[in-house]
């Protein structure tokens, strides 16, 4: 991945986390994105088959938009047992932020916190 590409990636790890900026859900399946000054970037998760493999590869993608709503660049990696050590650190972060996002924006922690609270 570019040395950009992963100062943003761990940039929007850090404010997802701080709750700084807000994601929201796509028309797509799967898809986040969070709208800036100067764009967008967007987070998808999809499975795709890859030869070789038993099962689906998942596959995540980060895609960067300017603020014309043009892609500028686009990230993505699959989750296969032939990636090497940086592309599986890389995937890594991928889908940490992406499961980071997916639990902000469907509150999942709010909704366990209530399901625990109605169990007393």
């Amino acid at each position: 991945m570019h040395p950009k590409n992963e100062a943003l990636l761990k940039r929007l790890t850090e404010v997802t986390q701080q709750g700084s900026v807000t994601w929201r859900e796509t028309s797509l399946s799967d898809q986040f994105i969070v709208s800036l000054g100067s764009g967008s970037v967007l987070l998808s998760r999809k499975y795709v088959s890859v030869l070789g493999e038993i099962s689906p590869c998942t596959e995540y993608i980060m895609t960067i938009t300017d603020v014309n709503g043009n892609e500028v660049d686009t990230v993505s990696i699959i989750n296969s047992s032939k990636l090497g050590t940086s592309a599986r650190i890389d995937f890594g972060h991928l889908k940490n932020l992406y499961n980071l996002i997916s639990r902000n924006v469907r509150r999942v922690d709010q909704t366990i916190d209530s399901l625990l609270s109605d169990l007393g």
